[in-house]
């Protein structure tokens, strides 16, 4: 009767741990965000302005337009290569290539029209390196070929882990922590793992 009893307690305790995990992976959000602003050469706004971003690897095009401030926002971006095209009449076109999103990156990426026939187009080869305009989040990218390459004790995660900017492995028992210092309060957050 006892055992009878655990068996159903354990397979209980693994049917709510799998709905949980089934509840939480479905809105964990794997996707990219980028917005900015389009402008003319003058600097002001220019609204109603196509933007297509691309997957090169899929053919996946996201479509959006500028709003009547002259900003868009492509939110729902799967990870990978990009090319964004920007578009308006009465203006050359933009092509941006290479445009790389992970999960969870949040760019802005803006974009300045020059005068000129839609059939025109506007090369971007290269620019500023993207960066995370809306917050302060330090976050670390391993990719498959990066993990294969680089010399890990054991091949463990914790091993990526340690690598990410403001995390430490502790003596006490391995715990992992990821602080951070915030400017207004000078005081130390500190998540274990």
């Amino acid at each position: 009767m006892n055992s009878m009893f655990c068996r159903r307690r354990a397979l209980a305790f693994l049917v709510v741990a799998g709905i949980l995990l089934v509840h939480s992976s479905a809105y964990a959000d794997t996707t990219a965000t980028v917005s900015g602003l389009v402008t003319d050469q003058q600097g002001r706004v220019v609204v109603d302005t196509a933007i297509v971003l691309t997957n090169v690897n899929t053919g996946v095009a996201y479509q959006t337009k500028t709003n009547g401030e002259g900003i868009y926002r492509v939110n729902g971006l799967q990870p990978g290569i990009y090319r964004a095209n920007v578009s308006k009449d009465g203006f050359k076109s933009i092509v941006k290539a290479d445009i790389e999103f992970h999960v969870q990156d949040q760019l802005s990426i803006n974009f300045a029209l020059q005068l000129g026939s839609v059939m025109e187009t506007i090369t971007v080869e290269a620019g500023a390196p993207l960066l995370n305009t809306t917050d302060a989040a330090v976050s670390t990218v391993v990719d498959r070929q990066f993990a294969e390459n680089i010399p890990l004790n054991g091949r463990s995660f914790q091993s990526l882990i340690q690598l990410t900017p403001g995390v430490v492995l502790t003596a006490n028992n391995g715990v992992i922590q990821a602080s951070s210092v915030s400017t207004d309060s000078e005081q130390t957050q500190t998540t274990g793992w």
